[in-house]
């Protein structure tokens, strides 16, 4: 397999892994609950954790799939400069924090929200992990540029990175777990969730910034 067939292995996988994560991820959660999944007040680990649906080990397989391959973008970096040293040790750091995102999301889709500390950490580390990837990337891209492409794609990952940092640094993510309160003609009070669930809504945005960092980072493989 040369670089080229190699390069389009990967970002095939890594593509068709996450749209069927989220197809078959809604399509399990409206069959089971027929109800629709609303990714606006509702958490990843919400596909799976009741365990129900026909098509949740299909969804899973997807998920894990995904998560694997997320890593590729960094491997085949990797593998590109396995000669220079100083782009090597540097491509290492960025892999390693590829595999630790990609652990912290499976691990977001373990732990519910009703253990906040734990899902709360879990989620920072995610934030913070995603900011990481975008901005050494961003960094890496920008130092080795040799035409306008990798240092535009440089300039895509620096804002991609300033993404990851708004959601980290939302205000509102400090009163993430609380609920709407609603009183009822018969005097009683429902809680639920408000429409923009703020620590959900963050999860979704990061999973999409991170896959977006992802294709960019296999556009600068193939046009280095």
């Amino acid at each position: 397999m040369n670089i080229d067939e190699l390069w389009l292995a990967s970002i095939a996988v890594t593509t068709f892994s996450f749209a069927g994560m989220l197809i078959f991820g809604f399509a399990n959660y409206k069959e089971a609950f027929k109800a629709r999944f609303s990714p606006l007040n509702m958490f990843p680990y919400e596909l799976s954790f009741h365990n129900r649906g026909k098509l949740i080990i299909i969804y899973r397989f997807f998920l894990y799939l995904f998560s694997a391959f997320s890593l590729t973008p960094a491997l085949l970096m990797v593998s590109k400069y396995v000669a220079f040293p100083s782009f090597r040790i540097y491509l290492i750091l960025i892999t390693i924090f590829f595999l630790a995102s990609a652990l912290t999301f499976l691990a977001l889709n373990i732990i519910q929200a009703k253990f906040v500390m734990l899902h709360t950490i879990l989620a920072t580390a995610y934030f913070a992990l995603s900011a990481l990837i975008a901005g050494s990337t961003a960094i890496f891209l920008i130092n080795i540029h040799s035409d306008a492409k990798l240092l535009s794609l440089g300039i895509i990952e620096a804002a991609l990175a300033f993404s990851s940092l708004l959601v980290m640094l939302n205000p509102r993510l400090r009163h993430w777990a609380e609920l709407k309160a609603t009183t009822n003609e018969d005097g009683t009070v429902s809680i639920e969730r408000p429409r923009i669930f703020i620590l959900a809504f963050s999860e979704w945005l990061i999973l999409f910034i991170d896959f977006a960092v992802q294709i960019v980072f296999f556009l600068a493989y193939l046009w280095n």
